[in-house]
């Protein structure tokens, strides 16, 4: 298994959001923060280079993203410091749409997954500011009320899944603790999964429910603790993989366990436009002829 330096994006920029379910061929970045402005830059990778597309309507950072690049969702997230978002963004291939439904509860440095008919966002910040164990459920049209996170969470060190098959890994705890516990989601209920080796937050993730990767991150407070660590899940356990080239914060990601895509992010001190791809690894049977 390795990490290989993908195409760089064309706007460097950390806390945007990915099509969640995309593939590392077909990827999808959103939103994001660069310094002081919130970003409505949309970009979409091909598995080689990044290429603009229209812009968000509201420009914003820290929010969940969900779906592909035919079909993505955009929740939440903060327009400047001191504004959080509850407004719902729809992508359809070309343009976005701005949905009449917004999130019950405004937050930022949430997580989510699935698809834009069946989407999730989880945890987060609240105006209060106070952390959440709240989870929204989106069917395409409305939100309604999902089960709880057993724990108040935000800043999450990955997600992947689905709707009803979702992964919520690592980060910060109302003590402002740097957590390694990780939450499966039923699709009614979250439950405890197996903790991660390192706890982390602020990062990357791609796969499923029962074969995931989280990457990248935080391990602690202050830019000294980025790191590049990578992290596997086979739906019990967490196993070490090979770590990125580039040590980041607030990196985005998707793709599956064996092919995903890693990009954007904090590299300390500056924002980055870098992208890898991660490789799975493989195993070969070597066969021999005997005889006698």
């Amino acid at each position: 298994a390795a990490w290989a330096s993908g195409g760089n994006l064309n706007t460097a920029r950390d806390e945007g959001a990915s099509s969640q379910n995309g593939l590392q061929t077909a990827a999808l970045y959103f939103g994001g923060y660069a310094s002081d402005p919130a970003s409505n830059a949309t970009e979409q990778y091909d598995g080689s280079s990044w290429t603009s597309k229209n812009n968000l309507n509201t420009a914003r950072y820290s929010g969940a993203g969900a779906g592909t690049t035919a079909a993505a969702l955009y929740s939440g997230g903060f327009a400047n410091p001191s504004t959080l978002h509850s407004a719902v963004e729809e992508w359809d291939g070309t343009n976005w749409a701005t949905q009449p439904n917004s999130l019950s509860t405004a937050r930022v440095n949430c997580g989510g997954c699935g698809l834009q008919t069946a989407a999730i966002v989880f945890g987060g910040v609240t105006p209060a500011p106070s952390r959440l164990t709240a989870t929204e459920e989106y069917n395409g049209t409305s939100w309604t009320g999902g089960g709880a996170l057993p724990t108040a969470k935000s800043h999450f060190a990955g997600q992947a899944g689905i709707e009803t098959a979702a992964l919520a890994t690592g980060g910060i705890t109302p003590s402002s603790s740097y957590v390694a516990t990780t939450e499966e989601y039923g699709g009614t209920s979250w439950t405890t999964g197996g903790s991660l080796i390192t706890g982390a937050t602020n990062g990357g993730g791609a796969g499923t429910l029962s074969d995931a990767i989280v990457f990248g991150g935080a391990i602690g407070p202050g830019a000294p603790n980025y790191n590049a660590l990578t992290q596997g899940y086979d739906g019990t356990a967490f196993s070490t993989r090979p770590s990125m080239a580039t040590a980041r914060n607030y990196v985005s990601g998707t793709g599956t366990s064996t092919a995903g895509v890693a990009f954007g992010g904090n590299s300390h001190p500056t924002y980055t436009t870098a992208t890898e791809e991660f490789t799975g690894e493989t195993t070969a049977a070597n066969v021999e002829t005997f005889s006698t």
